[in-house]
């Protein structure tokens, strides 16, 4: 069974890793992830600083 590796975001299944193809999907999701982690955590960072005014 696959497992989440240190900073992944997104669990990739087991018969990923031997399928090319597959892993540019694999990939892509995590992008996504990574940006919208990026996102929400830049809007948090925003509005605790808008709070402390």
């Amino acid at each position: 069974m696959a497992n989440v590796k240190k900073g992944t975001l997104t669990p990739p299944p087991q018969w990923w890793k031997h399928l090319k193809e597959f892993k540019r999907i694999f990939w892509k999701a995590e992008r996504k992830a990574q940006r919208e982690a990026v996102k929400k955590e830049a809007s948090a960072a925003t509005l605790s600083s808008k709070n402390s005014l």
